[in-house]
């Protein structure tokens, strides 16, 4: 009965540490869970879900017809709860039309905390390792190049 205690307090350890704490980060549900923004400082861009450049399914597309001033006139949100002083991991793919196509990663709360990924014209998979100094309940991508781009499969875990 130990062993039978032990290993289910195992796995339920185990889960807890590698569940995806993104909702749709598949965008199986199109871009629900998602808030996408652009239009300031006259930002253009268009957000969809393409099928034949994904992992699996969709992926969300965003074209980007014109920049606007700021990193942040066009990007895309969605809520996350990441607790204080916790180490995570966020994973995706992506791929752009044009090589060496750039985006940031953002989280954020009070705290501020971003990573600038370079991208191939093939799907690739990207990740981040960062750790919180406060809560957390903000993801970005925030576009800030033009061009095409496609997400897929995004998720953070605990680490």
């Amino acid at each position: 009965m130990k062993k039978i205690t032990f290993l289910a307090f195992f796995l339920i350890s185990l889960g807890s540490f590698s569940q995806n704490l993104i909702n749709n980060g598949d965008f199986e549900a199109g871009l629900s869970e998602w808030l996408t923004l652009e239009g300031d400082n006259n930002s253009k861009a268009k957000f969809s879900i393409d099928e034949r450049n994904s992992k699996e399914g969709g992926a969300f597309k965003v074209f980007i017809q014109s920049l606007g001033t700021n990193s942040w006139d066009i990007q895309s949100i969605t809520q996350v709860k990441l607790k204080k002083k916790k180490e995570y991991r966020l994973t995706f793919y992506a791929k752009a039309r044009f090589p060496q196509s750039k985006f940031k990663a953002v989280v954020q709360n009070q705290e501020y905390m971003e990573k600038i990924f370079e991208l191939s014209t093939d799907l690739e998979k990207y990740t981040w390792d960062f750790k919180t100094m406060e809560k957390i309940e903000e993801f970005k991508f925030q576009f800030f190049e033009n061009g095409t781009y496609f997400i897929d499969e995004v998720s953070i875990e605990r680490i």
